[in-house]
């Protein structure tokens, strides 16, 4: 995935502002003292391809590239990766401005471009080459500059722009060559001189004619828009600015290029000129000719053939050879002693200046640096001292000579060159220090105790000595005269003169009893701004002396953890550099320094990768500040891998580039997907979605990669490797965040990829929908049943109603001639009842009138009489309802009495009007 314009941009920045650190340090170059630079070799077990690599590129997007057989191999800072070759041989390579990556090999020539899903597919142009240029045969020169690749064919040089080839032919030449000088293309050939490319066409440069007939094999950038050209036949030349002149170009450097048949060059940015070469390795050549430094097998390359040279961000020169890869860290600040120029590191012991000579002491005995010779491109190296003791432990200096310890006394190398034991023990003897304030005073420190002494020209007189310390660790000789240290367990001394002197000083121990951990371990008191402190296994402490307490020092803490700090050693500015790391991970200790900016808190910075791949994961044994050097901070230290030297000041003052991350591949649904930034959508699956990430840092440091999901859970987690895979993931849209820190702990910038998972299908809308539809359609059927079988009973209901209102209307005309029956027999049966009844009436009222009537029988008359008007009513009430019935009767408005009416109802409805 190709890097947005900004972030190409910046890129571009940044590699050109990296370089401000190294061309400061470049300034004295080559130094003196300066070893061998940082190597780190890359053989083909690591990138599992042919063993020879013909060529290097870093493309625009940081990854690594190198041409070999079949095959290109890659490196994106995480994993190899090879690509296919359509030919026996891929052998020069470059990129252009869109990223594609040209390749000329053995009759074929092409690009490599990167695909929307991050794979790379190889597009050849053979088909587009010219008539006259072919057969190609082995095209080893590619280069390209903005959106032009040049090629060297066998019958000249080939353009690819615009798409389409445009062909020059070099008639009578017995090689091409294409060279780019920064953005610039130049093309050579024997007997046709140095050609630029404007654009459209190769325009010859105006060079004297008498070097017309060389060609040019190399070229590369000087100072002041000079070139610097190696010929062939053999030779070393500076090109003007103008190109109408063409003059030696002096120098040792200039004559190991000429010597050495270089091949290939490239200006790194603090000036110096980098050169393969067939037989002599690599060679670093001074901008004006006059030194070099020569690297090959022996100084730590895979072979003295190389081929390819590219830079990376962070300042690491990629070189191709016939053994791999090897990577040159081009600092001259940093720099390398071990078995190829000087003893093996696990044997050596310490360091002393004295005088202008740098020593080391090692156990086979005493070394001095013997300064590189840049006319015959040899960096520093140790040489033995001559009749140095065996078996040596520590070094110091002193006014009346160098002072060794070994294991049996103290020896003195006086200024004449001679040796003296100048004191004898039966036991080891593994520290000497003597400060320069009191040059005079000098302290031993054995595997019992500790021994103070004096010590005049060869003359060493003992004044105190003790076994109660046990052996004594780090000394340090303060401002007031009294002599401080730590012991093995025992806790601090701290002596103070006598009333006579040193013979029988004062004595305060300070330990346990004041609140020091207990520790069977080395402890150390050493110098900071926030003033003197002590450390232990168990981390740092301060003492305070009004209370005689020891309290442990906050400020070396870091997030809670409490950080080693030694050992170590404070420079002139205040940084006290150590070999960090959380106490209680003691296999994990990295070089650094803290500052002390912030008064409350010594804030720790770690050292660059490369440093830190040396030292490994124990970090340095000791750190020594070389003091003859005044203008800046050089620092010894080893590990059981190397003896370093390096530039604190540029150590710590370097500002490394921003770097970033890249999403190389994302698989879902067993497939690959695209990596733009436009959300993406993948199906549900069992197999989970798989993201691919690098990083654009090829130094050789660990990586480790952090992702959070927003909208699922927006936590930063640590990968364990360079791959997330998400499961059980379904919704969205998610953005997936993702970022590195290094081994310093600098974050990288962030990258980010939005992307939905479909649910499965049971979840997903279709499957919805589908329920919707189904119970709709269901909830319809059930409805139409439901109306259909309404609709049926419905019916059958009417049919009832129907029968049962033709039963009613049957029933209704039976009571209907029953009823008319029942009034005409109520209306017949009332006249017929009337008529007898009225004679009973009638009689009965006239026999009430006979007087021969007895009282009792006249009451019994009337009863009669009584009973048959109430039976008459009630007939004319039937005969009236019969009336009505029939719809005949007739009102008669006529007054009544209400009263008389209400009492005749009560009266009928009495218990015994009923009865």
């Amino acid at each position: 995935m190709s890097a947005p314009l900004h972030r190409r941009l910046l890129g571009r920045l940044a590699l050109a502002l990296l370089p401000l650190r190294c061309a400061v340090a470049a300034a004295a170059w080559p130094d003196p003292e300066g070893g061998l630079p940082v190597i780190a070799r890359i053989p083909p077990q690591v990138y599992r391809a042919q063993s020879q690599i013909s060529d290097v590129l870093i493309a625009r997007d940081g990854r690594l590239y190198g041409t070999t057989q079949n095959a290109l191999v890659r490196f994106d800072g995480t994993r190899w990766e090879t690509l296919p070759y359509p030919s026996l041989w891929s052998w020069r390579i470059d990129s252009t401005a869109d990223g594609r990556i040209y390749v000329g090999g053995n009759d074929e020539v092409g690009y490599y471009a990167d695909e929307p899903d991050g794979s790379t597919t190889y597009h050849s142009l053979n088909s587009a080459v010219p008539s006259e240029a072919l057969p190609l045969g082995a095209v080893r020169g590619t280069r390209a500059a903005g959106d032009t690749a040049a090629f060297a064919c066998d019958k000249g040089w080939l353009v690819w722009r615009e798409g389409r080839f445009t062909f020059t032919p070099t008639p009578g030449s017995t090689r091409s060559f294409v060279h780019r000088v920064g953005d610039t293309l130049y093309a050579s050939a024997t007997k046709t001189g140095l050609h630029r490319w404007d654009g459209r066409a190769w325009q010859p440069l105006p060079l004297p004619a008498e070097h017309a007939p060389a060609g040019v094999v190399a070229l590369a950038a000087l100072p002041a828009g000079e070139l610097v050209a190696v010929t062939s036949p053999a030779g070393a030349f500076r090109i003007s600015a103008d190109g109408r002149t063409m003059t030696p170009f002096t120098g040792a450097g200039a004559k190991a290029l000429a010597d050495a048949a270089a091949h290939l060059l490239l200006t790194l940015p603090d000036g110096r000129i980098a050169a393969n070469t067939r037989q002599n390795g690599l060679l670093l050549v001074s901008p004006d000719g006059q030194s070099y430094l020569q690297l090959d097998r022996a100084r730590g390359l895979g072979d003295n053939t190389t081929f390819g040279l590219a830079l990376d961000s962070t300042a690491g020169l990629w070189v191709g050879g016939m053994n791999g890869f090897a990577r040159i860290s081009v600092d001259p600040g940093v720099s390398v002693f071990d078995e190829r120029n000087g003893s093996a590191p696990g044997g050596l012991r310490g360091f002393a200046r004295q005088g202008a000579t740098w020593y080391a002491s090692v156990l086979g005995g005493l070394q001095r640096l013997a300064p590189a010779d840049p006319s015959a491109g040899a960096p520093a190296r140790f040489e033995p001292v001559a009749g140095a003791p065996r078996g040596m432990t520590d070094i110091t200096s002193h006014r009346d000579g160098l002072l060794v310890t070994n294991y049996g006394g103290l020896h003195q190398l006086g200024a004449d060159g001679v040796w003296r034991k100048i004191h004898d023990r039966a036991e080891d003897v593994f520290l000497v220090s003597s400060p320069d304030k009191f040059p005079d005073r000098v302290m031993l420190g054995t595997e019992r105790g500790c021994v103070l002494g004096e010590l005049r020209g060869s003359t060493f007189t003992v004044l105190f000595e003790t076994t109660e310390t046990g052996p004594i660790e780090m000394v340090r000789h303060l401002d007031d005269g009294s002599i401080l240290f730590g012991t093995r367990g025992r806790g601090f001394w701290r002596l103070f003169p006598g009333t006579d002197g040193w013979r029988n000083p004062r004595i305060d121990v300070i330990g346990e009893k004041e609140g020091l951990p207990r520790t069977r371990s080395w402890t150390a008191p050493f110098r900071t701004p926030l003033g003197l402190r002590f450390h232990t296994a168990d981390g740092t402490w301060r003492f305070d002396e009004a209370m005689r307490r020891f309290e442990r020092d906050p400020a070396f803490a870091d997030g809670g953890r409490n950080r080693y700090a030694y050992p170590g050693t404070t420079d002139a500015h205040n940084r006290h550099w150590a070999s960090g790391g959380f106490i209680g991970s003691p296999l994990d200790r990295r070089l650094g320094w803290f500052d002390f900016a912030d008064p409350a808190r010594a804030r720790w910075h770690e050292a660059a990768a490369p440093l830190q791949n040396l030292l490994g994961n124990l970090g340095p044994a000791f750190l020594a500040i070389d003091p003859g050097i005044k203008d800046r901070t050089v620092i010894w230290t080893k590990s059981p891998n190397a003896v370093l030297r390096f530039d604190a000041d540029a150590v710590a003052g370097d500002t490394p580039p921003p770097w970033r991350v890249a999403l190389r591949k994302v698989t879902a649904n067993g497939r690959r997907h695209p990596l733009a930034a436009a959300p993406a959508t993948f199906g549900h699956a069992t197999e989970p979605v798989a993201f691919e990430f690098s990083s654009n840092l090829l130094d050789g440091g660990a990586v480790t990669f952090q992702t959070r999901v927003l909208g699922f859970d927006g936590t930063w987690t640590d990968l364990p490797g360079a791959t997330l895979a998400l499961t059980n993931l379904d919704g969205g849209p998610f953005t997936l965040e993702f970022r590195a820190r290094d081994l310093t702990g600098r974050l990288s910038e962030t990258g980010r990829y939005v992307f939905a998972v479909a649910p499965p299908w049971p979840r997903s809308p279709a499957a919805f929908l589908l329920y919707a539809l189904t119970l709709g359609g269901g909830v319809f059927g059930f409805v139409r049943w439901r109306l259909a079988r309404a609709g049926r009973r419905e019916r059958q209901l009417e049919a009832i109603v129907a029968e049962r209102t033709r039963d009613l209307a049957t029933a209704r005309d039976q009571a209907e001639a029953a009823s008319r029956a029942k009034s005409a027999f109520l209306a017949a049966m009332s006249h017929e009842l009337r008529t007898p009844l009225n004679g009973v009436i009638g009689y009965a009222q006239l026999l009430q009138g006979d007087a021969r009537l007895a009282t009792d029988q006249r009451e019994r008359l009337r009863i009669v009489h009584q009973s048959g008007e109430h039976l008459l009513r009630m007939i004319n009430d039937v005969l009236d309802l019969a009336k009505i019935e029939a719809g005949k009767i007739e009102v008669r408005p006529a007054p009544f009495a209400l009263v008389e009416l209400v009492n005749d109802v009560a009266a009928a409805h009495t218990p015994a009007a009923i009865a």
